[in-house]
């Protein structure tokens, strides 16, 4: 202060230090209402672009063949679900069992059974259209489930079962996701998930 005086200017008052504390709220805020409008269109215009090329790139990555194209028991379980399916038959082809990974949509428990439900749908009556000696189809989907000791295992998370005559009386081209399983011969869901 003495300084300022002798060099002719007024004193000044010691600035007060101003600290602000964080709140209790999370939400990012800026002081510019125009800065926040901004950054909320950003994020709204993100976040479906990135959740749409995620899954894509997800379901592009594993792709089969085209459906249109697949003959045999192998290649329509490929089209449909992709490279993650094992497929095996008996050697007359009378029984057709299709396991694969559905830890991809799972996401959700709904996500998981939407995605099963769709696939029963999409890949059922083309195995029975173009492999006449398939009397039986079996299509199972595999999910990692953490067990009691920590560790990651891989078991069936759904089973569903289609024999030709059941499948002859399904109304394929109209049948919905929730209306496909209680059509099924037979049908378990692991409690994890369930069906509702």
């Amino acid at each position: 202060m003495r300084n300022a005086a002798s060099r002719g200017q007024k004193p000044t008052q010691p600035q007060k230090l101003v600290v602000r504390y964080p709140t209790t709220s999370r939400r990012a805020h800026f002081e510019d209402p125009e800065i926040n409008r901004r950054v909320l269109v950003a994020l709204g215009l993100m976040l479906p672009v990135g959740l749409f090329f995620g899954l894509s790139q997800m379901r592009s990555v594993g792709a089969g063949p085209p459906l249109d194209e697949a003959q045999t028991p192998h290649d329509i379980a490929r089209a449909v679900l992709g490279k993650s399916s094992t497929i095996a038959t008996t050697e007359d082809l009378q029984t057709v069992s299709v396991h694969y990974d559905v830890s991809p949509w799972s996401l959700t428990r709904w996500s998981i059974r939407s995605s099963f439900q769709s696939s029963i749908i999409k890949m059922v009556p083309v195995m029975f259209e173009r492999v006449p000696e398939t009397e039986r189809v079996e299509l199972v989907a595999d999910n990692l489930f953490d067990t009691i000791q920590g560790r990651v295992v891989r078991q069936p998370a759904m089973t569903v079962v289609f024999t030709r005559a059941t499948a002859a009386k399904v109304p394929w081209k109209t049948v919905t996701n929730s209306q496909i399983i209680p059509l099924a011969d037979k049908a378990w869901v692991t409690p994890t998930i369930g069906w509702q």
